[in-house]
């Protein structure tokens, strides 16, 4: 039975290619514009008239702009096109739907890297799934124009490399140097490519030193065309390079004055502890993603140094997953840079990431087929897609559920339930879930006039901006001290759900947990 369904999978691998993308295609059309604003998203149009006044000449506020280092590469056009869409919905939503066709181009990306590094169709397709639908990255995919861009490059570069590493040549050295240069653009972490481009390049050299003009002569190729990237593509650096890249490289303008609730305590921007982001990207991953990547690591290091496979250049496939994932998360840890939010500003180390689920999945087949007795491995391939198939239901499960807050999964790590893990870890730190509260209070109040107070007045200001004209016409945000009718509150850092003089009219569980309630306000 099972080597039939392996035969027709073979034989009808590329139409499934074709459909799954088809239809992940389609899904994000039709839930692109279920979701809510992010607070990131208003900076963006701060953002791109700084950096055209400055290019314009208009005036050189750009040099004092705290966020000059951050390049405006979407910015600048989603400016444009914003002001020819004039209407703020219109333009929040073509913003969103940029981001999802970004981020569905990377998904195609990473199935071509998988191919490259001689996955078979069926298990580059299992990688690409298991891409996209990580919960939190998923529901990113949609409104962070900042982290989901920069994942995607990132991804891109690493295909480049590879395709560099298997076809040595200036052509791909200039692709994967101008890609790298704008990756830093995007963010400050794009230095960290740099350094996995370089210890490649070196381990190429010494494996094959008798060709060191060669690799001197593309290698020198790719540093030229990173830096004139980088130079290009963000201002702030014209008028007196040097100078702004110290600053840039030394992250003094990178700090978050904010407090942030982890592993149960809250704690302030300054101080998160180095072990962040393993902590944090542990108890946001399914829990079989984090068992089979362990696996693989295990398999691609006893390749690697037992097998000394390190000495054969085709390798790169097996080393890859250990520069794109284990490599910046110590990086991170050492030098220590201002996370916060979770762990998206290290999106992009979750590709190598799904490279070692892959491997370790293909370990788990091999170490199947080597059973000797046919029953047996029956029996061991049955319990491994069981187990596989109770994973996808489960996040399946969650992600329909969740919608579209997907952000807010954790796994058990994190605790037995969802309602645990919200006094543990931030939920909808962004406050997207405001669009939807703002929603219900127009359902429920058919007054002309509605005052609303946020308990951050700022996301209810922000989300009441991709409501139509005329659900924007009938609510008022007011500041704190004002009266007002409906008060809006998600929770981030304070979990006190009564009060005195509100009582709760609506709410937003996910799986029981309360991550948004709208309290009316009673004299």
């Amino acid at each position: 039975m099972f080597h039939r369904l392996r035969d027709i999978l073979t034989k009808h691998s590329r139409w499934m290619v074709f459909l799954f993308f088809t239809a992940y295609l389609l899904l994000g059309l039709a839930i692109y514009d279920d979701y809510g604003i992010s607070t990131d998203e208003e900076f963006q149009i701060r953002k791109a008239e700084v950096n055209l006044d400055f290019i314009t000449g208009a005036n050189k506020n750009l040099l004092e702009y705290p966020d000059r280092h951050y390049g405006a590469i979407l910015a600048i056009p989603f400016y444009f096109i914003g002001n020819w869409l004039g209407d703020s919905r219109a333009d929040y939503l073509f913003r969103h739907l940029t981001t999802f066709l970004i981020f569905f181009g990377s998904s195609i990306i990473f199935y071509r890297l998988a191919r490259l590094l001689n996955f078979s169709r069926s298990l580059a397709l299992a990688g690409a799934a298991i891409y996209i639908f990580h919960p939190h990255i998923f529901s990113h995919s949609f409104y962070n124009i900042k982290d989901i861009p920069f994942l995607a490059l990132y991804l891109i570069d690493l295909y480049l490399l590879v395709c560099w590493v298997k076809k040595p040549g200036w052509g791909f050295a200039l692709l994967s140097g101008l890609g790298s240069g704008l990756l830093v653009v995007f963010r400050l972490p794009g230095f960290l490519f740099w350094a996995t481009a370089f210890l490649i390049w070196a381990w190429l050299f010494l494996l094959n030193p008798r060709q060191w003009k060669r690799h001197l002569f593309t290698g020198s190729v790719y540093a030229l065309a990173a830096i004139v990237s980088l130079y290009l593509f963000m201002p702030a650096l014209w008028i007196d390079p040097l100078n702004e890249l110290r600053v840039f490289i030394s992250a003094e303008l990178f700090t978050w004055p904010h407090k942030e609730i982890f592993m149960g305590e809250l704690i302030e921007g300054y101080a998160i502890p180095r072990y962040y982001l393993p902590v944090y990207f542990a108890v946001t991953t399914p829990l079989l993603w984090l068992v089979l990547a362990l696996l693989g690591t295990f398999t691609n290091l006893y390749q690697l140094f037992l097998k000394k496979q390190i000495l054969n250049p085709n390798a790169i496939g097996l080393a890859l997953p250990f520069f794109g994932f284990y490599f910046p998360m110590l990086i991170i840890m050492l030098i220590r840079p201002v996370i916060y939010n979770g762990w998206r500003h290290a999106f992009f180390i979750y590709p190598g990431f799904v490279l070692l689920v892959l491997f370790g999945i293909r370990a788990v087949l091999t170490g199947i087929r080597a059973f000797p007795d046919t029953w047996l491995r029956r029996l061991a391939i049955a319990a491994f897609m069981l187990l596989a198939a109770v994973q996808v239901t489960e996040q399946a499960r969650f992600l329909i559920i969740s919608h579209p807050y997907q952000h807010v999964y954790y796994n058990r790590l994190a605790g037995k339930t969802l309602s645990d893990a919200r006094r543990l870890y931030a939920m909808d730190y962004w406050g997207l879930s405001y669009r939807q509260a703002l929603e219900a209070i127009l359902e429920m109040d058919n007054r002309p006039s509605i005052r609303v107070l946020g308990y951050h007045p700022l996301l209810a200001e922000q989300n009441l901006r991709i409501l139509t004209p005329e659900q924007r016409t009938r609510i008022v945000i007011v500041q704190k001290g004002e009266p007002y009718d409906y008060f809006i509150h998600h929770f981030r850092n304070d979990f006190q759900e009564t009060f005195p003089d509100r009582v709760m009219v609506y709410a937003i569980r996910i799986d029981g947990a309360l991550i948004n309630a709208v309290y009316r306000f009673v004299p």
